[in-house]
């Protein structure tokens, strides 16, 4: 080995002497060549002064070294960092002794690439040998043991174990992951390692298995996971790491569904509003954003009152202070009002408090101007209505159908004149009394009526006020009317005879009163009545029944007088005979008699001082 090596030495020695003394490595320049350009024989781009073999391309400063006896890179060195180490091997198992190495661009013969043999004399015994007798005390594979030697102590002899250097590989260890062949079957991590992990099936491959399909192995066998969380393998959307979200499933797999999980992402469900009424209409301020409607919602917040079941807008607009359809108007401002829900109201034009029935509205409140009544006949006069009083005009003024009818007007005026006060209190029965229009024998006078003596309906047909002169009053006597006919009781008047008579169809009545008698002061008031078969006679006496007269009040003076059948006229007893009443009405000239001769007293008189004053009724 030695003798081999330095043979090599003189050989590079050898070759680069020759180089030396090459005249065409020297650099000089050619002295008959005037383009002073260096000389480069081999065109590799190095001058002949630099290369040290200018005749061969594949040598220069900038080749690379090889290992071919030269030196390439002209550095002084051959195959420096290109030479191989081998190894003298002695018994030609093609391991070769450590001990012996030699570099060489190729392996001598004798020499071999791989070292470590432990015994370069036997070939049975290298780093490849297999040790298979464990009886045999020989290193045969040159690992530092034999098959007697248990180096880990795990109780198998090396050649029985496949890694004597670790106590948990042994032909019957366990197989564990661990990346050795612990059971020494000459597979590593098997599925059947006890330690081995589970997986589980990732059919939807969504990095979630099914705990339905499991298998133990070492390492995550494809299409398999760790996680055994997928609660449905056969959608990929569906698994724990899944956005729980409204389509009846459970996406995360966390046993909630939809609604029921806290997590739900509500952005694909739907607003639904309280029907608390349940008629059909929401809540707006009762909104639920749920996958599911809840019990008793709806898709609608159109409704504006969800406790009452009768205003949702579906309904028909009624006249209850209520918007019932919902739509912002309520009663009379909401055109589609159900006027069967309204009043009728009549529209007032007069202001009289009535109005007319072709003035009809439908409304729920009454307007400005109507009225609820329609009994107005003349929507255009405000003296016209139900409430005004009937005037004697040819008109209906209270609305009643009939104009100036008896009963409201006989004897307002001479239009409606009656025919005597009983006429018009039988047909008035409360009229008061009062100056009325009473027609006699053809003509109509202003005639008092009184309404409510004895019944009612007496016409004054005659009133004498002694006027405190012995010169009498002109006409008394005569039968013809004294003054006119008035409604001031103070005025003396008087009807013909004849028209008194044509009056009377009951009874006569006569009153009288005086302050003076002809016994000394006294107050004489006095009624006396006759019927009416009696008649009046104003020049003479009365004729007929006028002895039956009768008198309802008593006399306070009773004191004797002459018989007054002589002078006295009018209606007065027939007897003329002492102690029987009797009225004087008229005198031959000089005064007005009303008295009763009774005892001989003459209770009253008018003459000078006298107050006497005469009444006479009819009816």
């Amino acid at each position: 080995m030695h003798n081999r090596l330095i043979f090599l030495t003189l050989l590079v020695a050898a070759a680069c002497a020759d180089k030396g003394g090459d005249a065409t490595e020297t650099g000089i320049l050619d002295p008959g060549d005037d383009t002073a350009e260096p000389v480069d024989n081999d065109g590799d781009g190095a001058p002949a002064g630099e290369d040290c073999d200018d005749d061969d391309a594949t040598v220069g400063p900038d080749a690379a070294e090889t290992c071919d006896g030269r030196d390439n890179n002209c550095d002084g060195s051959v195959d420096e960092g290109a030479l191989l180490t081998f190894y003298a091997d002695g018994d030609g198992d093609g391991y070769g002794d450590d001990a012996l190495p030699v570099e060489a661009c190729e392996a001598p013969e004798g020499y071999a690439a791989q070292g470590e043999d432990c015994d370069d004399g036997d070939p049975a015994v290298n780093p490849g040998a297999a040790e298979t007798d464990c009886a045999d005390p020989k290193d045969y594979n040159c690992d530092g043991s034999t098959g007697f030697a248990d180096a880990d102590a795990d109780g198998y002899p090396a050649c029985q174990d496949c890694d004597d250097s670790a106590a948990e590989a042994h032909p019957d260890a366990e197989e564990r992951c661990d990346g050795r062949d612990n059971d020494c079957d000459s597979v590593t991590d098997e599925d059947d390692a006890v330690d081995a992990p589970s997986w589980y099936a990732d059919a939807d491959g969504d990095g979630h298995g099914d705990a339905d399909f499991p298998i133990a192995a070492c390492a995550e066998p494809e299409g398999y996971v760790s996680a055994a969380d997928d609660c449905d393998d056969g959608d990929p959307e569906v698994n724990p790491d899944a956005q729980e979200v409204c389509d009846a499933l459970d996406n995360d797999c966390d046993g909630d569904i939809d609604d029921a999980d806290p997590s739900v992402d509500l952005s694909g469900g739907a607003t639904t509003y309280s029907d608390a009424d349940g008629d059909g209409y929401g809540d707006a301020d009762a909104a639920t954003l749920a996958c599911a409607a809840p019990a008793g919602d709806v898709s609608n917040d159109d409704d504006c009152d969800d406790d009452d079941a009768n205003v949702n807008p579906a309904a028909a607009e009624v006249c209850d202070d209520l918007d019932n359809d919902c739509d912002g108007a309520i009663d009379d401002d909401d055109a589609s009002l159900d006027l069967s829900s309204a009043s009728t109201f009549y529209i007032d034009a007069d202001l009289d408090g009535y109005g007319a029935a072709s003035g009809a509205i439908r409304t729920c409140d009454r307007p400005s101007g109507a009225v609820s009544t329609s009994t107005d006949c003349d929507d255009s006069d405000a003296s016209v209505s139900p409430a005004a009083t009937e005037s004697c005009d040819g008109d209906d003024n209270d609305c009643d159908g009939a104009a100036d009818e008896d009963d409201a007007v006989l004897g307002e005026d001479a239009a409606c004149a009656a025919s005597s006060c009983a006429e018009i209190l039988a047909a008035r029965p409360s009229a008061p009394d009062g100056v009325y229009s009473v027609t006699v024998s053809g003509v109509t006078r202003d005639m008092v009526c009184d309404m409510t003596s004895d019944g009612g309906g007496w016409t004054l047909v005659a009133n004498f006020i002694w006027p405190g002169s012995t010169a009498g009053v002109s006409g008394w006597t005569s039968g013809s009317a004294v003054g006119s006919t008035t409604s001031d009781l103070s005025k003396t008047f008087k009807l013909s005879d004849a028209d008194i008579n044509t009056l009377s169809t009951s009874r006569y009545r006569a009153s009288g009163t005086a302050s003076t008698c002809t016994t000394g002061p006294c107050t004489v008031d006095i009624t006396l009545y006759w019927s009416a078969s009696c008649t009046y006679n104003s020049g003479a006496h009365s004729t007929g029944a006028c002895a039956t007269a009768y008198r309802d009040v008593g006399l306070t003076d009773a004191s004797g007088w002459t018989d007054p059948c002589t002078w006295h006229y009018g209606l007065t007893s027939a007897s003329c005979s002492r102690g029987v009443p009797e009225m004087g009405t008229s005198h031959i000239g000089d005064h007005v008699f009303a008295g009763v001769e009774d005892s001989g007293s003459h209770a009253y008189d008018g003459r000078a001082g006298e107050d006497p004053s005469v009444e006479v009724w009819t009816r």
